[in-house]
């Protein structure tokens, strides 16, 4: 880029001025010294300065990120440690009380085989009762059936074997029963010993009444009948002890 510029001349007295040639801008002197501009630089530090520096640098990172990693691991290491710690005591306790559980076990097992026996003999009881006969009651029933004009003097009692549920009879116009009663007595006449077997043969449980003799005698003035009857006993007269729940045994 080229610039004309023009500048005033001196003027002399007495003399016009007479117009210059245009100048050119190359011809004017620049207006920064480039001398000044464009300094030389002298780096003064050996370059094992600088890669001593940088080193350094390096190596304090190293340490920093060498001292982190310990911090961390030294964290994981206590928290490990006291995890550790825990579960052994978990593990401690969880040992006390098996051997604690085991220790109350031992000591019971004289009350566990006592409850086994007491369960025996509850079940061998069972059966010998199952078919118990009250004898009192027996003969109380009989004495409501008894009147003034009859007197017992014997009794003969007599078990039946028991019998399978489908066992048969023999003879089918027989009730199977459970015992066998046999009664000795006197009346004042055969109408007394007819009236007694009705009596007896409409109390609850007794079944088959029968007189397998009678026969006349005389007691001071009075004549008398001497009679033997059989009365048969169904499963109706039993105590029922069997099912009768004995007192709880707890453990």
């Amino acid at each position: 880029m080229n610039l004309t510029l023009t500048r005033p001349s001196l003027l002399s007295r007495g003399t016009a001025a007479e117009p210059e040639a245009p100048i050119d801008a190359a011809d004017l002197p620049p207006l920064v010294d480039p001398d000044r501009a464009t300094r030389p630089f002298v780096n003064l530090l050996p370059p094992e300065v600088l890669v001593e520096r940088r080193v350094r640098v390096v190596q304090k990172g190293v340490a920093l990120a060498v001292v982190a990693c310990l911090a961390a691991g030294g964290g994981m290491q206590l928290l490990a440690s006291r995890s550790l710690h825990k579960q052994q005591a978990a593990l401690a306790s969880a040992q006390a009380s098996t051997q604690s559980v085991s220790r109350r076990i031992a000591a019971l097992h004289d009350v566990a085989s006592t409850y086994a026996q007491l369960t025996t003999a509850t079940t061998t009881y069972k059966n010998l009762v199952a078919r118990d006969i009250s004898a009192a009651t027996v003969l109380d029933d009989l004495g409501v059936a008894v009147s003034s004009r009859v007197w017992l003097t014997q009794f003969s009692f007599s078990e039946s074997a028991p019998t399978s549920a489908s066992a048969t009879s023999t003879t089918p116009f027989t009730t199977p029963g459970v015992a066998t009663l046999t009664i000795s007595g006197t009346a004042l006449s055969r109408g007394d010993v007819s009236n007694w077997l009705e009596s007896v043969a409409g109390q609850k449980g007794r079944v088959d009444v029968t007189f397998s003799n009678a026969s006349e005698s005389t007691v001071g003035s009075n004549k008398v009948v001497t009679f033997t009857s059989t009365v048969t006993l169904t499963d109706v007269v039993f105590s029922g002890r069997a099912a009768r729940e004995l007192p709880a045994v707890t453990r």
